[in-house]
């Protein structure tokens, strides 16, 4: 906890350059390091941040002029027999290929989880028990989609896409 940092105090000091060009000071950074902390306590204490509909993260090639691709996470509730869109076709879609870690948790039985790499155009199994199997697609057109395409159970599914271009 910050109040565990020796030497420290709590203050919201902005980090700023001295005039002269010296190096930041061990102060200000400590500072920093504290609000930090400070953050991560607070979310631990239970405080929620939600998004309904995932977060996407628009990462810029050098120069930040053009997009090279995306990052983001969503979630879905209550998965069943109906395909749920995870990433629309259109704009920010996935033209080339998704890298991404997953987790699966049924209504019944074992939860699963891992990583894996789609391409355009592909279907991957994500959940399979024997009886059970959830898949992800990508749609030709961008469209990543998600569903229960085998057994009756439901699922809710947390999805990190750690990149997709």
């Amino acid at each position: 906890m910050a109040a565990d940092l020796p030497g420290t105090a709590f203050t919201y000091t902005p980090l700023t350059d001295d005039p002269g060009g010296d190096a930041y000071e061990a102060a200000q950074m400590n500072t920093a390091y504290e609000e930090i902390e400070a953050v991560s306590t607070w979310l631990g204490a239970g405080t929620d941040i939600a998004s309904k509909g995932g977060i996407r993260l628009t990462i810029k090639g050098q120069g930040g002029s053009t997009t090279v691709g995306y990052t983001g996470e969503v979630a879905v509730a209550s998965l069943a027999g109906t395909p749920t869109t995870l990433i629309p076709g259109g704009a920010f879609d996935v033209t080339v290929g998704a890298v991404i870690a997953y987790m699966v948790e049924p209504s019944s039985g074992s939860a699963s989880g891992g990583i894996l790499t789609i391409y355009n155009g592909d279907t991957e199994t994500i959940y399979d028990d024997g009886t059970n199997t959830v898949t992800v697609t990508v749609a030709a057109a961008g469209q990543m989609t998600t569903v229960r395409a085998a057994g009756s159970l439901t699922y809710n599914i947390m999805l990190n896409v750690l990149v997709w271009i």
